[in-house]
């Protein structure tokens, strides 16, 4: 049995940047070598698979997933259980990979990064809250937290992997 890859949720207010700052987050942990997945959770309903499409109509004929693979991508479409964890997640379809970064599942107990920006509305979250492990962003928080920059993605990079053990 192989040990699943660590999950770093990132967290922000809408707008804050965290999808540009997990851009360059996984550029620099890829350039490092390691295999990097990514989970966007959407709390709205949204549609990959296009009516009239292959796949579209094996899921119609009631496949629970299809996937579709070239020699270079894979994608895979489907129903999945409601609630599912980051951890389950991972489980069932990312496990072989180095590090999973997550965006979203707000309420998941994995650890955690703050992004943090001086003109945020507000900061919904708790710095001092133990799943939180880092701080990345222009704004300090309280909680002695370790502190990042957004604009050089490297030294959080250096942490996760020396924290999570990644070669």
């Amino acid at each position: 049995m192989t040990t699943p890859p660590p999950i770093v949720a990132f967290a922000a207010p809408s707008g804050t940047g965290k999808t540009t700052f997990l851009e360059t987050l996984i550029r620099e942990l890829v350039g490092r070598g390691l295999k990097v997945a990514a989970i966007k959770h959407d709390a709205h309903s949204f549609q990959v698979d296009r009516p009239g499409k292959d796949t579209h109509r094996f899921r119609s004929a009631g496949a629970s997933r299809v996937a579709i693979s070239n020699d270079r991508e894979l994608a895979v479409m489907g129903e999945t259980d409601p609630g599912l964890t980051p951890e389950q997640l991972t489980a069932r379809y990312l496990g072989d990979v180095d590090i999973v970064v997550v965006e979203g599942f707000r309420e998941a107990v994995i650890p955690r990064v703050l992004i943090s920006r001086r003109d945020a509305p507000h900061q919904p979250y708790d710095a001092t809250e133990s799943r939180v492990i880092a701080v990345a962003g222009d704004k300090t928080l309280p909680g002695g937290k370790p502190h990042f920059p957004l604009d050089d993605p490297a030294p959080l990079a250096d942490f996760l992997t020396k924290r999570f053990g990644l070669r």
